[in-house]
C-alpha cells in the first residue's frame, strides 16, 4: 500500500512539473507562418527534389508571408579512412545548401547556408555500397530540409 502511495505521488509531482516546464512545440501542425510562392534548385537534381517537397509541405497558403526560395546544392565525397593496402572503407558524404529566400511583401533578401554531414562504410558488395550512399543521400536530404523549415519557422515567428 505504501509503495502505491509513493508511485502515484512520484507519479504526480514529475506530471506537475513536466505540464510546467515552458516546452513550445517548433513547428505546429496549425502555424500559418510562411508561404512559398516558388522554389527552385540547381545543382543535385535528387536531392534538390527531396528536400523541395519536404519544405513545400510546410507550407501554408493563408500565410501572410510570400517567399521564392532558391537553392544551391553541393554534394561533396571525401574518403574518411582507408586501411592498410590504401583502400577506402568509410567515406564522408557532406551536402551543402545555399538558401536564398526573397521575402515579396518586404522586398527583402536572406542568405542562409545549411551543411550537413555523414559518414558510411564501404561493403564487400558494390551494390550494398551504393545503397548505404542512397539511403545516407536520402538522410541527409530529409536532415536539411529540416534545418531549412526550422530556421523558416523561427525567423517568420509571430
Amino acid at each position: 500500500m505504501r509503495k502505491i502511495k509513493l508511485t502515484l505521488s512520484i507519479l504526480s509531482l514529475s506530471l506537475l512539473l513536466l505540464n510546467s516546464c515552458g516546452y513550445k512545440k517548433l513547428n505546429k501542425g496549425n502555424n500559418n507562418q510562411f508561404y512559398i510562392n516558388k522554389i527552385s534548385t540547381n545543382g543535385e537534381k535528387r536531392i534538390g527534389y527531396l528536400v523541395k517537397n519536404i519544405i513545400q509541405i510546410n507550407s501554408s497558403p493563408s500565410s501572410k508571408n510570400k517567399l521564392n526560395i532558391d537553392i544551391n546544392l553541393k554534394k561533396i565525397k571525401n574518403s574518411k579512412e582507408r586501411n592498410i593496402s590504401k583502400k577506402t572503407t568509410k567515406y564522408e558524404l557532406t551536402i551543402i545548401a545555399e538558401v536564398k529566400i526573397i521575402e515579396e511583401n518586404k522586398s527583402k533578401v536572406i542568405n542562409k547556408t545549411f551543411e550537413k554531414s555523414i559518414t558510411y562504410q564501404v561493403e564487400r558488395s558494390h551494390s550494398t555500397t551504393l545503397n548505404n550512399e542512397k539511403t545516407s543521400i536520402a538522410d541527409l536530404s530529409e536532415k536539411v530540409a529540416d534545418d531549412i523549415v526550422s530556421f523558416l519557422y523561427i525567423y517568420f515567428e509571430d
